[in-house]
Formats: C-alpha cells, structure tokens, sequence
C-alpha cells in the first residue's frame, strides 16, 4: 500500500473523494474545534454540499456527544453571523484560521455569500435530525430504520445493560452445573472448583464484541498411577539430607504440599505453579550437591513435566467448556433479547455488524447514499467490531473505499482497553488512511509547560512503551501559549513547571508508601494554597489544583486527609451515589413509609439521621403509645405526600428537615447534595414502575449492586460547588479535562496487574482471544506488555491534563519491590510506567546532567518533606453573591396516564400495564373481621390452599389464564397453560407447591367462569361473540381539573369514588387502560374485571360489606367509573341508536378467589346512572 499523503492544513483535506483521512491529535491541539470547521467544510464547499442528515459524527459516550451537537450549532451561528456582516460589509468580528477561510471564500466570490447564508439556515433546521450521536445510538438507528434490510424487529425496543442480562443467564448455567445428575466432564469440573464468580468474569470477557475462545486438542493428563510414583519420588527427595538450600526452602515446602495432595486424591486441585516458578530457579533451592545430582534432577523434571502436562490438559478441557458455554450464552441472550424485544449495548453492535457482513447487499449501499461521510470522534477507543461495522458501510464488496470516512483520533490516548478498546484495530485502521493530518498545536497549556513535557519524552525517549519499534511514541508539540502568566509569590514567572519531587526514604511496605505519599499530597496542596503563587492577578484557589491517582479508594482517603488540613475538596472517583451511608438510610426511611403498619421497620427508620432519635429514646416509646402513635402519624403524612408528589416530595422534605440536624460543615453539603441526587434518581425511575413496591426492590437492587450502564455518570457523586474545590479523580476520570495544577502522587504505585483471563489479539483474526491453553504462556507475556504499554499512555494523559503545572511524586526506580530490604525490584513489563521513565533520564543524565537537557523540568529531591499545616482561606474582599439553590421541580400528573399510576399520584404511567397492576395493595394485610352471621367465620380450605401466593405477578397469570383458556375444555385439562402462565409471570412457587397451585387454580377459574351472573346465566354459557377480553383504550385529556371531576361526582351522588389524593391536580396528555372483559347479554353491554386481591381466609372476609371496603381501599370504584365511561363511549361510536337505559349494563368485578363458594360471595356490581356518566365525559373532554 502507498505510504499516505501528509496534509499540513484542515483546508486540504479531501472531503469530497472516497478515502479514509486519519487526523492525529495530540492532547490539547484543537481537535474538537477542528471537527467543527471540518463540519463547516462538508455544509458548505461543492455545488451540491451535505446536509446534516447526510453527515455522521460519531463519539463514546452521550456527554460527548451532546456537547459536539453543541459546538457544531455554535460554529453554524458564528458562521451565519460572519457570512451577516459580510453581506454588510463588515470585518469579521473574531480572527483566525476559520475566520481566514471564509473570508477568502466569500473574497473570491462574493455571491457566495448570499448562498451560504441560506445553506446555513437550513442546517440549523436539520441539525437535530443529523446522526450526531454514539457508535452503539448509529447500530441503534440503522437497525430501527432498515429493519428489512437488516433482518431486525420492526420495535426498536428497550436498550438495558448488559450486567442483567449476564446474570441471569450465568445464574441458569450455574444452576444448571450444580445440579446435573450426570458427572460433570473434566472442564465443567475445573469451573466448578473456581467457583461462580470466576465463571462469571471470564463469561462477561469472551461475550464480549469482537472476543472468542482458542480451544485445542486436550492431551491426556498423567494417570494416578503416575501420580503416585511422583510422589514417591518427592517424598524420597524431601527425606534425604543435605537437599535443599534452607530447612523452610519454597520448594519443599510446594513439594510437601504435593505429596498430601496425591495421597488426599486431590492432585487436580493441587496449585502446579507453586512448584513450576523453581523449575527455571533450582540454584536457589537446592544444595550445590544435589544440583549436580543427575538422577534427582530427572525426578524434578519428571514432576516438572508431569505438572505442566496437567496445566496444558487441564487449560484446553477449561477452553472447550468455555467455549461451549460462550456459544450456549450468545444464543439463549439472542433468544431472550429478540422475545423481551430488548437490545444490550453490545448485541446492538453485533447486530448491527451481523447485517453488514455482506459488503454487496442493500443494507450496505443504502448506508453509503444515505451517510456519505462520517467524523468519528476519538477513534483509538474503537473496538474490532465498530470498526467493523464502519469499514463494511465505507468499503464496497471489492474492498475499494466507497465515501469519505475520517478517523479522529490519538493513540497516545487509548487507556480504555478494560473497556474493549482495542490499540491494534486503531494501527489496522489508521493503515487504511490515504491522507493524515497531524494536529501539532497545542491549545491548552503554558509556553514553559508545553516544552518541559517535549523535553521530558526527549530526554526519557518518545517511545510510549520498553519495546523499542513500538509505533506509538510522543510527538513534540508547538505552544499556543496561555494569556494569563503562572507566577511565585514574588510576580516571578515559574519557568520550571513539571517537577519531579524525589523520596529516597527507608524502604516500607506498600501500604506505608501509599499512605505516605497521600498525606504528603494533602501538606503540599496547603503549601502550594499558602505560597503566594498567582495565576495572572489571582490567587491560586483551591479549585485550581487536581489531584490524579489511580484508584477510587485512594481519591476517598485523600479526601479524607484534605479535610483534616481544612481544604474543601471534592471527588469521588466512579463511586455510586447508591454506595453511600446515606442511601442505605434513604432506603430504610422510605421502606418505614411505605409500610407504616411495621413497628420494625418504623423503629429503624428512626434511628437513620432522617429520624434523629437516640437508642434510648427508641426503647422509650415502646412504653408511651401516644408518642408512638404521633410517629406513625408521621410516616402515614410522609406517605400521602408520596402519593401526592411522588417519592421526590418525600426526599426535598426530609432534605429541609436534616439541613436543619447536620452541623454546617462540608460534610453537610455532600449530605444533602446526595440526596437530592437520590431523590432525582428515584422520581426518575418511578416514572417506569408500576408502584411504591417495585421502587422499593429496585432501590434495594441498586444498593446491592449498581448497574446504571449508560448512566454511570448520572450515578456518581457530584457536587454542586466542585469548581471552588480541589477535584480528586482517578486517572481514567480525568480524560478529556483540564486544569490549571495538577499533582500525581502516586504515578510510581500504577503498576502491572495478573489478568485473571488473558484475553490477548490475534494477528490473523483482528480479534482478541481468550487464551487458557497451551498458547497461554506466550499470550500471558504479550498481555502484561501491552498492560504496561497502556500505563505508558495513561501517564502520557495524566501529565497533558495541566494547563499551567504538574507535580510528580517519585521514589527510586529500583526500590525493593514490597518494601523488604534485600527483595528484588519490579521489573518490566510488571513496574510502572513512571519508574521506566525515570530509569531511562537516570541513564540520560549520567552523562549530561538533566538540568542541561530538560531545562523546563525541576528534579526536587526533597523527600516529600511539606510542613504540617492547615488552610486557613483568605478573608473575602467582598461579600460573595450567591445565586438561590434551585430545587428539582416537583412532579406533577401529565402525559399519559393510566388507572393504576393515577392513584398512585404518579400522573405519568405506562402506555400498558399489566393485567393486575393495580392489585398492589394500599396495605397488604387483610381487613378487620366483620361479624357477620350469615357466613362462616372459620378459614375456607379452598381460599387457604391459594392463599401464599399474592401480588400483581399472581394476578397476571390468573388474569393470563381467563384471556388465554381454550372454552372447549375443562380447567382441570388445561394443566400446561396455567404452567406457563405462572412462569411468564414470574409466580415465585417452590417446585413440590407447583401441582398444588395449577389445581388450585384451575378450580378458582373454573368456579368463577361457572358463576350465574346474567339472570342464571354464566361466563360459560356465553358464546365467544358476546365477550370481547383485554379491550384497550386511550382518550386525550387536555387540561382536565380533577376538582372539577370531583365535583361532578359529588353533584351525581359519587363523590366517594374519587381518591383523596388527586385533589387540586391538572391532567394534560392521553388516558390509557384496558378492560378485563365486556360481556354482552340481552343487549346490556357489562364491564367485568378479574381481581385475586388477597382479603382474608374466611367466606365473611369476601362478603358484600367486606367488598365494599376493599373496593374503597383500592379505589376501584374509581377504575369501574373510568371504564364505564370508556365503555359508554365506546358504544356511542358502534350503536347509531345508542341508549344508556337499554344498552348499558352494570360494572362487575370478580373478587375470584370466593367466587362460587357461596352466594354473592366475592361479587361487587354497580351501574352508573347515565347522568354521573355523561358528566364525568363531559369534564374529561368528551362529547355527552
């Protein structure tokens, strides 16, 4: 392939011709800005130039993306307001290179302007149509919009996280291996000992985009027989004198361990590389003699031999199985996605790609007329399969380049390979390049700051890894330079702005080092506060200075230790606002809200700071009933608050309350940030659930453990005043950002971790493949280069983040490796990237010193040695305006609504609920015994025998079973549909209850369906044509006064039927709901509803009264009035001489779990009068 042209402008670029255009930029040179003014380029050069809607830009994460719509809208508006003046003949308003393009254009042909001004126009119209977006949003839209040509559903469908969806299949495999009958086979064995949550990562690494299993022919291990012979051998060698080095030699000690291990038959659980790592190592375990003892040195290599044939046998049994399992997972997730019509972030990729593969079918050529140009935004975190799928769409059935695809992007930059992000599908792809340009610029840092990094990589060498040929290396980079000067306390610019602070203190163990370097950072920030140091005319501030380290729990600790100096800082890493202290009280207090009939939970929410109540004072109230009463009333308040406004109203209100409790502190402050962050989260997702409940069990799922996929970010701790502290990130946190200071104390500690799969790339594939076999060895070599390799570039990231100055905290690189005199040193690919570099300027410096070379960089041997102070903040000159803090809105009933989210006060519910979604009871105990007389108090064995099994899920395979029946058949004959209803409802039944429950059941729904409703006549006897089930409508409501419904009913006699909780309320958007069954009968039409709500075991507990009471509870009279209207309207519409006194028949609901035990049992009917009906329409919009 010819070597690519190399372009020196953006102006130059190929736009309009097939090809790949690689753009390289390095950090801080502008990239953002140039793929804006390329974007500019495409909308307006040619005489037929792009449109948006033609133009893909493609990023990797959604923030990104919104924020590159963003800069392309403001580059559309500075353009328009340039091409106004021009036409005005005014000078352009702002200079630079863009500014210069256009105004040559417009120079050369002034009637240009008047054109672009339009094309201008009618971009911004268009640009929220354009595919600015992610990779997976672009597989996303091109399977919803050809889903003919890419084999997909017609329904998009939800997109979820992965993590659910891995569970629950690993959950059904390990499920299934624990409880085989059969014995399990040598590499389901071997997963088994590793237990579940081994299984678990290497599933999720090889179901992964782009990643596959290398199986081989699996040799046969050594018998027993062999097995024992070798143990005789080492149980000789260990009873012989004058063998080993020393009495507590590794080596004998691994041997010793072996010999147990054949005589307890446990040798394959045996740890082989306890004894392999001598093999290489003999001279420092064994004796001088026995070294040249010929015929033990045999026995040891005969084990040796044995020992690694084990391995090599038992990795190919494990890769087999794996694979076996991988291909068993890939197909059951398709199965389980395509029926749940779900999409995971990868399985869109895979479909996308999957439909792609052939380069001549439609799919691909109606993507190439359609996006004849993409911009894909930093490109070195593509994994194989994007690039994939991108390549299939710019490439045609020959292999030639079929549009204009421009790769953006830095390879000094690919830090996210724990991600999928692959460097080598970034070479491969960057190959294909005809034309490169080289952003060379920089944009973002100081003069000095910029040539101390040039020549620390010129010092140190470019190459960004040990191997020399390594094709990713630093490239110098010219400064831009910053308007405002860095300076000391005495106006003098810092003219040596990276330092190195250099400990060579007495060696410790890890921790200590860390510890130390910690508590060293939090005294320099304070130093670094109180120098008199300026940034142009201002102090440095605290949120001036970043710290970057490489792991969560260090940001928390230093933070800790920033605090104690009294420096306001903030920083959380990646952690989970559900992963708080305060969550977990959040949880109790809303647990204790919903379910204030439990003195339990009553007492725990109490304890929790919402509560505020000491032990003792808890103990007191279980002897004051009137105080506790008080306290229930409370939690009973908090509730109808819920039901008001929703699970947020509760949080802002407890948020006012415990502002009040907490100490004004900056711990205050995180407190209440996070739970309004919580509470945001939660009302978020009450949206989606049908219930205080099903809220309830995903808020205790997320504290379990967090999942947010795409809203990771949403999810992390964040608060409001971070631009006034001293941000701590974790060094992948920091990618993109850009600060004035920046420290790294612990770059030295970033070092080499042991996979747990060695995933490792394949050069004929392109693909990563997991190795367990006998290639492992190689692979596990190349693995830890690339490891160390990536370290390079996250150092590379974490020193270009400082604008102004970085400082970096060193040790020796050839210190002990754990801290213990005498212990060797880490060593490469192992140690860390930071330790290399200095290594190769201690080696440059021995013959020029380092002061000559790197002039920009200070070498502070100084031992971390900062004094111990705390911040005390300069007095305000003025006093400080602060704007008000804005609440999150509160939410209010819109949109589309249904029954059962309407009296839950949710307002917004969803488009369709499941049949027995409003089953959710206001309490879940039975009604207080009524006497009655008439009926039999004791407990009715037919109601008990069902009377385990409650909630919406055994109500939706109840209702399943009504719709789904066949009428030619007895219940009792239809024992495989009751089955499969209770299982696609998710019924939680124990296997030997199973037979019980279907039996149960069928009698419930045989009874009720034999039930004289209709002047003797039964569900039964009516043919199909008179029942129409599941019978779904929908009407606008625009602008609907809940009081004035109110008062309609009230006028009508009805004003029961209303909740309490709507009042005041406005509903604006679509009122939605299904119909259980309308029954025609004698030319009456009837609304009939199914309801399995658990009222208690006796026949008094379902009687007439009860009914009454539990109607109430539920409010289901409220629900059998909004059918009825649904209903009246319904019949409006089909019956041109539509009368209510003769057509329209009454609202019956079923109450089945009595139906049929005695008479009237379990039977609630009313008809609404014609007047309350016409009414109630005439105030939801209707025509009455």
């Amino acid at each position: 392939m010819n070597a690519p042209r190399r372009i020196a402008s953006w102006r130059a670029l190929d736009l309009a011709g097939a090809g790949r255009s690689l753009i390289e930029a390095s950090a801080g040179t502008g990239k953002t800005w140039t793929i804006a003014v390329l974007y500019l380029r495409l909308l307006l050069e040619g005489e037929t130039p792009r449109t948006p809607r033609q133009i893909v830009v493609g990023t990797f994460t959604d923030a990104a993306a919104q924020e590159l719509r963003d800069r392309l809208r403001a580059r559309l508006l500075w353009a328009e307001a340039a091409a106004e003046r021009a036409a005005a003949g005014e000078p352009a308003e702002t200079a630079g290179d863009d500014a210069d393009w256009l105004a040559a254009r417009w120079q050369a042909a002034p009637a240009q302007i008047d054109i672009d001004r339009v094309r201008l126009r009618l971009a911004q119209a268009e640009l929220d149509l354009a595919p600015i977006g992610t990779l997976h949003a672009l597989c996303r839209r091109i399977l919803a919009d050809f889903p003919v040509e890419s084999g997909s559903t017609f329904a998009a469908g939800e997109v979820i996280a992965e993590t659910a969806v891995l569970d629950a299949l690993v959950d059904d495999l390990w499920r299934d291996l624990m409880q085989r009958e059969a014995p399990l086979d040598d590499g389901d064995r071997l997963w088994v000992d590793g237990g579940r949550s081994a299984l678990r990562e290497a599933l999720r690494a090889v179901l992964a985009p782009g990643v596959g299993v290398r199986t081989a022919q699996p040799e046969a291990p050594p018998s027993p027989q062999q097995w024992q012979r070798l143990a005789a051998a080492a149980q000789t060698l260990l009873q012989r004198p004058q063998v080993f080095a020393r009495s507590n030699a590794a080596l004998a000690t691994a041997l010793r361990r072996f010999v147990e291990a054949v005589e307890e038959n446990t040798v394959e659980a045996f740890e082989a590389d306890s004894v392999l790592r001598h093999a290489d190592a003999l001279a420092g375990q064994l004796k001088p003699a026995a070294l040249d003892d010929a015929a033990l040195r045999a026995d040891l290599d005969a084990l040796f031999a044995a020992l690694r044939c084990r391995e090599r046998a038992g990795g190919s049994n494990r890769a087999a199985a794996l694979e076996r399992y991988r291909q068993r997972l890939v197909e059951r997730r398709r199965e389980q996605l395509l029926r749940e019509s779900r999409q995971t972030f990868n399985s869109l990729l895979e479909s996308a790609a999957g439909a792609l593969r052939d380069r001549s079918g439609p799919l691909a050529a109606r993507l190439r007329g359609q996006w004849p140009v993409a911009l894909v935004d930093e490109f070195q975190d593509t994994d194989a399969l994007q690039y994939a799928i991108l390549d299939a769409i710019y490439r045609d059935a020959d292999g030639a380049a079929c549009g204009r695809l421009v790769m953006i992007g830095d390879p000094k930059q690919a830090i996210y390979r724990f991600r999928g992000g692959d460097i080598h599908t970034y070479l491969a792809a960057a190959a294909t390049a005809d034309e490169v340009l080289t952003l060379d610029t920089n944009r973002r840092s100081a003069v000095a700051y910029v040539a101390a990094l040039n020549e620390l990589y010129a010092t140190a060498g470019p190459v960004l890894s040990m191997q020399p040929q390594h094709p990713i290396h630093y490239e110098p980079v010219r400064a831009a330079g910053r308007s405002e000067p860095y300076a000391g306390a005495g106006g003098e610019a810092l003219m040596q702005p990276l330092q190195l602070h250099y400990c060579a203190a007495d060696p410790l163990s890890l921790d200590s080092r860390r510890e130390q370097a910690l508590a060293a950072c939090a005294r320099h920030v304070v130093a670094l506060l109180t120098s008199g140091a300026r940034i142009g005319a201002t102090p440095l501030q605290p949120g001036d200075i970043a710290v970057l380290v490489p792991k969560n729990q260090q940001v928390e600790r230093l933070r800790e230790l920033l605090l104690q100096h009294g420096v306001p800082c903030v920083g959380a890493g990646k952690r989970s606002v559900f992963d708080t202290d305060l969550a977990r009280e959040l949880q109790l207090l809303l647990y204790a809200v919903e379910h204030a009939h439990d003195d339990a939970a009553l007492r725990a929410a109490l304890a929790t700071r919402f509560g505020g109540l000491t032990l003792a004072r808890i103990a007191e109230l279980r002897e004051d009933a009137d105080a506790w009463q008080l306290q229930r009333r409370h939690f009973d308040e908090l509730r109808r608050e819920w039901q008001r406004h929703g699970v947020l109203g509760v949080v802002l209100a407890q948020s006012a309350a415990l502002a009040l409790r907490l100490p004004q502190t900056s711990e205050r402050e995180r407190a209440l940030t996070d739970l309004r962050h919580l509470g945001e989260l939660l009302q978020a997702r009450s949206e989606h659930l049908a219930g205080a409940e099903q809220l309830l069990a995903w808020f205790a799922q997320q504290r379990e453990s967090p999942d947010p996929g795409e809203a990771a970010d949403d999810w992390q701790l964040r608060l409001e005043s971070d631009a006034r502290r001293v941000r701590l990130l974790t060094l992948h946190a920091s990618k993109g950002l850009e600060f004035p200071l920046v420290i790294l104390p612990l770059m030295w500690d970033h070092t080499g971790r042991e996979p747990g799969l060695v995933l490792a790339y394949d050069e004929r594939t392109k693909l990563r493949v997991a190795e367990l076999a006998e290639g492992r060895a190689a692979a596990l070599i190349r693995v830890r280069e690339e490891d160390q390799d990536e370290r390079f570039r996250v150092l590379y990231v974490a020193l270009t983040r400082a604008q102004y100055a970085c400082h970096v905290y060193a040790l020796p690189p050839q210190r002990p490796r754990d801290g213990k005199k005498g212990a060797p040193a880490a060593a490469d690919p192992e140690r860390s990237a930071l330790d290399a570099m200095l290594a190769r300027l201690q080696d440059a410096a021995a013959d020029t010193p380092l002061a000559q070379q790197a002039p920009h960089l200070a070498w502070c041997a100084d031992d971390w040695a900062w004094p111990e102070q705390d911040y005390r903040p300069a007095a305000a000159t003025a006093p400080q305006r602060l704007s008000p803090r804005r609440e999150p809105a509160w939410p209010v009933l819109e949109h589309t609504y249904s029954f059962t989210a309407l009296v839950a006060g949710r307002g917004r519910g969803e488009q369709e609920e499941a049949a027995a979604d409003d089953e959710r009871a206001a309490r879940d105990e039975a009604l207080a015994p009524l006497p009655l007389a008439a009926v039999a108090a004791a407990p009715d064995p037919r109601i008990v025998a069902l009377g385990s099994w409650r909630g919406p899920e055994f109500g939706n395979a109840v209702h399943a079973v009504f719709e789904r029946r066949d009428t030619q058949s007895a219940l009792s004959a239809q024992t495989r549909l009751i089955e499969q209803s209770l299982r696609e409802c998710a019924v939680r039944i124990a296997p030997a209850q199973t037979t019980a429950a279907v039996i149960g059941i069928g009698a419930l729904v045989q009874r009720t369906l034999e039930l004289p409703l209709f002047d003797g006549a039964s569900l039964q006897d009516l043919a199909a044509s008179q029942q129409c089930a599941e019978m779904g409508f929908q009407f606008v409501l625009d602008g609907v006064s809940l009081r004035a419904l109110r008062e309609a009913c009230a006028r009508h006699g009805a004003a029961d039927l209303l909740p309490r909780n709507l009042q005041g309320a406005a509903l604006t958007g679509l009122m939605s709901g299904k119909i259980d069954l309308i029954v025609e009968q004698a030319g009456r039409f009837h609304v009939l509803d199914y309801k399995t709500n658990y009222l208690g075991d006796t026949l008094a507990d379902y009687a007439p009264v009860r009914l009454d009471q539990a109607m109430a509870e539920h409010h289901y009279g409220f629900q059998a009035l909004l059918y009825s209207v649904a209903l009246q309207r319904y019949l409006r519409q089909r019956l041109p001489d539509y009368r209510h006194a003769q057509h329209f028949g009454e609202a019956i609901y079923l109450f089945v779990r009595a139906c049929g035990l005695a008479p009237q049992l379990g039977v609630w009917r009313r008809r609404f009068d014609a007047a309350l009906l016409d009414a109630v329409d005439a105030v939801l919009g209707g025509a009455a």
